[in-house]
């Protein structure tokens, strides 16, 4: 594939997530060997194994940064300190985007960000809401008296 060809299927997308354009592909190992080199050349950012962003000069919609922290791990969602500044609850900015999940615990350090993830139990998840931007993405977040008893808990 052509960097041409890719840039018109992915140009509208704030996130490429590679299993997608695997799917529909002739040849995969060569599109692999191709998402390799782009992101050498600096084209595109590898911000995981499988999950890429367009350079910021290719780019024409920008990354939603909780919108990302859902896709890199999955299932997951904002919480905990995050999730109370998106609320309104705290007045400073906090610079660490902090989820929670079924999975492992972890923390991906990107040129977006910093995304960090803490485990919580499958019995706990059902609690979390839904939110959109103006943009058509999407992300979970947790209800504010929800990230108030994570803090008091933990």
């Amino acid at each position: 594939m052509k960097w041409e060809e890719f840039l018109k299927q992915v140009n509208h997308l704030p996130v490429i997530e590679s299993e997608m354009l695997l799917t529909g592909a002739v040849d995969p190992a060569a599109l692999s060997v191709q998402l390799v080199r782009w992101a050498k050349a600096g084209k595109i950012i590898q911000v995981k194994r499988g999950v890429y962003l367009l350079s910021e000069i290719y780019r024409k919609i920008d990354v939603y940064e909780p919108h990302l922290a859902s896709i890199l791990i999955k299932p997951s969602y904002i919480s905990l300190e995050k999730a109370l500044e998106f609320h309104g609850f705290i007045p400073e900015g906090v610079p660490v985007y902090t989820s929670v999940t079924t999975k492992r615990s972890g923390r991906f350090i990107t040129p977006v960000g910093v995304f960090d993830y803490r485990h919580l139990l499958p019995s706990q998840k059902k609690l979390s809401s839904t939110f959109f931007i103006s943009k058509r993405l999407k992300s979970l977040t947790t209800s504010w008296k929800k990230c108030v008893f994570k803090i008091v808990k933990s």
